[in-house]
């Protein structure tokens, strides 16, 4: 009997804890977390290199398994002229805000709202000419300073579209 109440609380620990010494995010050294957070066993995170000039860092898209090669990031050194932008909005009882991107025909929106009810909805969506293809939704808390204010001191551009998780 008291082994198996030692495997049940032993088994509660490990499904309840993150594993020791796990990525929180793919950003590297010097890099700012902007957004980062698991979706199932993978990590999207939006990392800000440092720059010398005034504004904000260059931004970078990541997405993948922590020690694997990356599924995808955005820019590559082959995408000319990156173009993020930024938007947020305000809803009864919460609101967000995002970072989208465009590449090739998808649209992706890395996002973070507080909803009444919900508490926080945060995840990268995936989009092509208006429709939702896929939504990988945080697992546990998001790190995040999405934001008007990150907006601003980053230099980033409005949206002209519209986003809701």
């Amino acid at each position: 009997m008291r082994q198996s109440a030692l495997a049940v609380g032993l088994t509660a620990l490990l499904l309840a804890s993150p594993v020791a010494g796990a990525a929180t995010s793919l950003c590297e050294g010097a890099e700012r977390v902007i957004f980062a957070c698991r979706v199932g066993a993978k990590l999207v995170s939006l990392c800000e290199a440092p720059t010398t000039g005034e504004g904000g860092g260059l931004l970078q898209y990541r997405i993948g398994r922590p020690g694997r090669m990356l599924e995808m990031r955005y820019p590559e050194a082959t995408d000319s002229d990156p173009d993020f932008r930024a938007g947020s909005t305000t809803l009864a009882g919460g609101g967000g805000a995002w970072v989208e991107f465009n590449r090739a025909r998808y649209r992706y929106v890395v996002y973070s709202f507080l909803i009444h009810g919900k508490g926080e909805v945060a995840g990268v969506a995936v989009e092509a000419e208006g429709t939702r293809l896929a939504t990988l939704r945080c697992r546990g808390p998001a790190i995040s300073v999405l934001g008007p204010d990150y907006f601003t001191a980053a230099g980033l551009v409005a949206s002209s579209g519209e986003f809701l998780p």
